[in-house]
Parts: C-alpha cells; sequence; structure tokens
C-alpha cells in the first residue's frame, strides 16, 4: 500500500497541519488518515546528536593534551535517550512509506533534523519539502499546494551539518587545549571556547576596555540664540582653526576670544539658504535581527526574549510568519492577501481601525520585491483572527510593532522640509539647521513612539523665513565646555549591530576587504543563542541594558591565540557555511580547512604556557562539575517562599549530567550540600 510520511520538527506543527491532509486518526507517536495512507509524525528537535569522544575511544573520557586533537575520520551520531521512542517510532513509519514530505521548520536547523534521520534510514525513495512561511490555516494550505523538490533545500542540511561539526571540532578541542594548560599556568577550571561565541565574547571584552581605559579630552562649543521677525531660533559655531580631526575646537582660549567678538559684533548675516524636500519611505518589514534591535531599544528586551516572543507569535498564535529571517521584504505574489491582512489587523484590534482613512490598499510599496527575497521574506501579520487578551504583555508589544510596519507600506511617504542656513559673525562660521512638516504620512502609526528613525534630522527647530544676505540680531552667547566621551557599552541592539556588520571591527586590511558590510557572525537564528550561551557560562552580565565582560571573560580572552578569538576568521567561516547552503561551496573543502585548522592550532599550542597574570590571578573563579568531571557549573537564580536563592547546574545537562548544589552568599557552589 501507498504510504505518505510528513515528518515535523515538533508535535505542535503536525497537530496544525494534520487536517489539512486528512490525518485525523490520533496513533502512537503519529497521526494517520483512517485507511492510513497518509501519516504525519514528529520530531521533538535533534533526535540524533553528535557523540561525545568516548565514543571514538574510551581514552577520551579523560582530557589529556597527549590525546589532542580529536579528529574524527568519520561521525558518529547517537540517539537521544530522551526521545528513543519516538525515534523508533519515525524508523518504522518510515520503512513502510513510499514519498516522504519534510515538515519541519524551513531552516538550515530544520532540514538537519529531518535529512540527519533520512540519511541514517537510508531513505532513497521519493522525498519533498513543505515550505512553509506561517503556520495559520490559509498559509499551511498554500505550502501544500506547491510542496517543492527536497534537493532544492538539501543544501542547507549540509550547511547545518558543516556548523555542527566545525563547532564540535574547534569547541571540544579547544576547550581541553587551554583548560589544561590553564591548569598548569595555575587556573582552576574549564576555558570554554566556542568557534563563534569567542570572538563574540571578544568584542564585548575589547569594548568594556576601551571604556575603562578612555581619557577624555576637553573641548569647547560656541552657540549663539538669534532673532529675526521676533523669531528666535540658534545656531551652531563650525570652527575652522584650532580643531581635531573630529572638528572639535580643543582650545579654551580661542573658543572666549570667538565669544568675545561675538557679544560686540551682536549680528550674523546669512550667507545661504538651502532647502531641501525630504521623503521617508515607510519601513521594510521585520527581519529577526531589525526586530531584536527595535525592542531592545524601546522595551530594553534582550535578544533571546525577543527570539522567544517571535516563535511563539508565529508558532503557538499563529497570528505572525516564520521569524528567523534575515529579510526584509515581501514577494510580489502576496500583494494580493494584503487586503485581507489588513482587514485582520483591524479586526483583531478595533483600536486600529482608527489608521484606516490614511491606509490605501492599492498603494505597492518598496516592500514587494521579488529581487530581494532571500530565503524567507520579512516578519508580517497573518490572516488569522485572535483575541489579544490571549497574548501576554510582551508578545502584544512586538505584535504591535511588526502589524504597524507592515500597516505603514499602505500609507504615503513621510515628507519634510530639511533648512540648513550659513551664517557668518566676528569672520567665524555658524550653521543653523531646522525642519518643517510637510506629510505626516506613515509616521501617524508611530507618534508615540521614542525611536527616532536614522533618517531623521538632527535639529527640528523651526526657522523663519530667511534668503542670502539677511542679518539676524545675535541675543545671547553661550560657550560650552564639553569633553569627548568614550563609546557605550554594547547592549542587544548595538551588539547585533557588531555583529552583523564585523568589518567594521577588523584591522586586518586585506581581511576587512574580503569582508563584505553583510557579511557578519552567526545568523539570525543563532546570534541570540550566542549571547545566551556566553550568559549561561558566566561570560558575560547584564546591568539594566548594558551587556558587560566579567572577570573570566577577561581572563579567557587574554589567554587564548588570536586566531580563536579573531572575528573576521570566524566571518569568513560563515560565509563559507552560506555559500554550502546555497550550492556555491563544496562541505568537503569547508570540513578540510577545518581539520587543517585544528590541527595546526593544536600542535602550535600543545607545548605552551599560558601567562599566569591572567589566568592564577583572576577574581573569577570557574568550577569544574564534580559529578562527570569535564562539565562546568553554571549559576543560576531560583525563588522560592524564603526569597531568592543561588544554585548551580552542570553545563552538560542536556549531555545528561544532572548534578546541581547550592550557592553561598557570595555565590560560591556549596559542593557538599547536593539538591
Amino acid at each position: 500500500m501507498l504510504m505518505k510520511l510528513f515528518i515535523c520538527e515538533k508535535p505542535s506543527q503536525a497537530k496544525d497541519i494534520r487536517d489539512h491532509i486528512g490525518a485525523t486518526v490520533s496513533d502512537n507517536g503519529f497521526y494517520r488518515s483512517p485507511n492510513s495512507e497518509i501519516c504525519i509524525t514528529w520530531c521533538v528537535g535533534h533526535l540524533l546528536e553528535l557523540a561525545e569522544p568516548d565514543a571514538y575511544d574510551e581514552k577520551f573520557k579523560k582530557w589529556n593534551i597527549s590525546d589532542l586533537p580529536i579528529l574524527p575520520s568519520s561521525w558518529i551520531y547517537n540517539v537521544s535517550k530522551k526521545t528513543a521512542k519516538q525515534y523508533k517510532t519515525i524508523e518504522n513509519l518510515v520503512k513502510k512509506a513510499t514519498i516522504i514530505v519534510i515538515a519541519t521548520d524551513p531552516d538550515r536547523e530544520g532540514e538537519a533534523i529531518a535529512w540527519s534521520l533520512l540519511e541514517r534510514f537510508n531513505w532513497k525513495g521519493e522525498t519533498k519539502r513543505l515550505w512553509f512561511s506561517a503556520l495559520d490555516d490559509s498559509s499551511i494550505r498554500k505550502a501544500l499546494a506547491n510542496l517543492k523538490i527536497a534537493s532544492e533545500t538539501y543544501p542547507l542540511y549540509l550547511a547545518a551539518q558543516a556548523r555542527a561539526k566545525a563547532d564540535w571540532l574547534v569547541g571540544l578541542n579547544s576547550t581541553r587545549l587551554f583548560t589544561l594548560l590553564g591548569r598548569n599556568s595555575g587556573f582552576e577550571g574549564v576555558l570554554s571556547v566556542g568557534r563563534v561565541q569567542t570572538p563574540v565574547l571578544k568584542l564585548i571584552v575589547d569594548r568594556d576596555r576601551e571604556i575603562k581605559n578612555f581619557i577624555p579630552k576637553p573641548y569647547f562649543s560656541v552657540n549663539i540664540q538669534l532673532s529675526k521677525t521676533s523669531q528666535i531660533f540658534n545656531a551652531t559655531w563650525m570652527p575652522e582653526e584650532n580643531i581635531d580631526e573630529a572638528g572639535r575646537c580643543f582650545s579654551e582660549s580661542f573658543a572666549r576670544q570667538i565669544a568675545q567678538k561675538l557679544q560686540h559684533s551682536r549680528e550674523a548675516k546669512v550667507i545661504d539658504v538651502n532647502t531641501e524636500r525630504v521623503k521617508f519611505s515607510p519601513p521594510l518589514a521585520f527581519s529577526l535581527s531589525d526586530l531584536q534591535k527595535a525592542c531592545s531599544k524601546k522595551y530594553g528586551m534582550s535578544m533571546p526574549q525577543v527570539l522567544n516572543i517571535a516563535q511563539s507569535l508565529y508558532e503557538t498564535h499563529k497570528i505572525t510568519t516564520y521569524p528567523r529571517t534575515d529579510c526584509g521584504y515581501l514577494p510580489e505574489s502576496m500583494f494580493d492577501e494584503a487586503e485581507t491582512i489588513v482587514s485582520v489587523i483591524m479586526k483583531n484590534d478595533p483600536e486600529m481601525a482608527k489608521f484606516m482613512p490614511q491606509v490605501n490598499l492599492a498603494h505597492k510599496s518598496r516592500l514587494w520585491n521579488d529581487k530581494k527575497v532571500t530565503a524567507h521574506h520579512g516578519i508580517i501579520p497573518t490572516s488569522k483572527i485572535i483575541e489579544l487578551s490571549q497574548l501576554s504583555a510582551d508578545e502584544l508589544k512586538v505584535y504591535d510593532l511588526i502589524r504597524r510596519n507592515y500597516l505603514a507600506n499602505f500609507m504615503v511617504h513621510n515628507e519634510v522640509d530639511k533648512t540648513v542656513v550659513n551664517l557668518i559673525s566676528a569672520e567665524q562660521k555658524f550653521q543653523s539647521k531646522g525642519t518643517v512638516l510637510v506629510e505626516q504620512g506613515w509616521k501617524v502609526l508611530f507618534a508615540k513612539d521614542n525611536i527616532e528613525n536614522a533618517e531623521d534630522v538632527d535639529d527640528k527647530q523651526k526657522l523663519p523665513v530667511l534668503s542670502s544676505g539677511d542679518t539676524c540680531i545675535i541675543s545671547k552667547v553661550d560657550i560650552r565646555s564639553l569633553q569627548t566621551k568614550p563609546p557605550s557599552h554594547f547592549d542587544d541592539a548595538s551588539l547585533l549591530d557588531a555583529m552583523k556588520q564585523i568589518a567594521k571591527y577588523i584591522e586586518n586590511p586585506q581581511l576587512k576587504k574580503m569582508l563584505k558590510e553583510t557579511s557578519g557572525i552567526g545568523t539570525e537564528a543563532t546570534r541570540a543563542g550566542i549571547v545566551e550561551t556566553l550568559e549561561k557560562r558566566n561570560y558575560i552580565e547584564r546591568k539594566k541594558k548594558a551587556i558587560l565582560a566579567t572577570d573570566i571573560a577577561y581572563a579567557l580572552i587574554d589567554t587564548l591565540p588570536p586566531v580563536l578569538k579573531d572575528p573576521g576568521m570566524t566571518a569568513l567561516w560563515e560565509q563559507e557555511l552560506e555559500n554550502i547552503a546555497t550550492g556555491q561551496q563544496q562541505q568537503s573543502e569547508f570540513m578540510r580547512k577545518q581539520y587543517i585548522f585544528i590541527n595546526q592550532l593544536i600542535q602550535t599550542y600543545k607545548g605552551a604556557e599560558l601567562p599566569k597574570n591572567t589566568t592564577k590571578n583572576s577574581k573569577a573563579k570557574s568550577y569544574d562539575c564534580p559529578e562527570c568531571k569535564s562539565g562546568t557549573l553554571i549559576k543560576r537564580e531560583g525563588k522560592n517562599q524564603k526569597g531568592k536563592y543561588i544554585w548551580f547546574g552542570c553545563s552538560r545537562y542536556k549531555d545528561g549530567c544532572k548534578f546541581t548544589c547550592f550557592g553561598d552568599k557570595k555565590g560560591n557552589p556549596i559542593l557538599r550540600s547536593v539538591k
């Protein structure tokens, strides 16, 4: 009997799809049609995991420098103990299937979850791909009617597999090597190294040190208050001498001389007036990183928090599209759905109906552009009607941003007249800027928003009507003593920018040239996880919005060789992974480079001595897990009737180590008191 089998990533997806394919009968670990011709089952994340080193050789249970590097010639995958039953269910279904439809998340990891199983089961039959952008009924029906040939998306699996293997090679070998070298130098603990996390950590450490070592420099400005036809406005001094590279005057005596001359002059003459009508386009739909940045700036939300909320809006509530996207554009074919989506936005929240008079559903903005859509389009609302009371306060905030960005694309441009006036007084140049709102346009949606668009003008004062040759009266002279400021600590928004635009932080001119501005560290799907991992390992901490490096982070970055913390090298690797995903590079070539890299690294540093001043004397402490001996204890906070308390858990809890213990008042684990 012919049997079509759908394989989903999680049970919730199977529930969303089952009624559309007639698999209405619940069975043991799957759903089926009454005649069993169609079945739909699910994984629970990755059912197969890369094996620990001791699976290759028992001796690798102990950490010894002499055993490094560990370079598997063929890779071993183990079935996760927690999900062995579901693994067996899928294996039995695959044996009966004649056609398989992969229905996991439409991304690299989704491909890896399904294809790792199919290759394990030696599946050779016909394979299709269900590629959906959202989990509402309309999107699922559309995807089912347009199944892809699985070979179209198979390269995504190859990229995911290469990433996992590279992370295993670099993380495991480097962590063991430098932990063991650190112990020889007096550092007791695990120096955890990651292919991506360590370069990101270096960005944070470097920024913190730049702030700490920053020496403020004094500079001086002169502002004048002017009037013309009884209207008051301000102008700023534009010095041409005694200035630094940024055009700031560093001579107090010179600034005071100018101020004194201005008080005697009492007049400023208009040299020229330039007015330009500027139109601001509506914002695109959100990519994940842009959504994370907006929520960080507006609500102080962290990257992982926004990702989890976006995933919930997509997966649980089904009111937004797939979130792990790097694109802000939509396919032109989706313009036909606009009327329905806008109607649902209004039905979901009658408060939004007040904007309907400004909405023109015939207006097609730059948002719809086939040439700029990547593997996934931007995040937009779906056509599902929902009671917004079902959303949490944070979910509503994120949904609100998504729907407003979408609605903005059916409104006219925001228009302002930008005016720049150049003046002269006491032989010194001054400049005044002003704007006049011409058309509010789409910005009516964001009237209460405290986030300014990057394109917004600097100065919003209203200027009088001025012409070249006009004389303005100086009513006030203000000299200001200022100081240069250090850069700000990273927050989620600025760290995201740094990870995406890594070329700005690379000094090597050749490497900087090789990396495009779009190259970066991590992907839309992994950046939040990278930051979360650094936090779990106590390498970073948060103080309000700021992300700060801990003492252990300083010790680690000072200890490691440049090649392991170089963001440029990691960005190049990410570029190669993207090339694998698009079919432009072979996975085998990428892996060949990884093997060479690890082998050279181990041979170079095997006999090295780490600097004692950064390891032994570090204020931070890292604790080995006393149970499995290879994990690190991660500090966490709990809450009970007595209030908050500190406890520690092993970093290898996903690998089966369940050790936990309480912490003392100083934040150290009480190893004798096991929970």
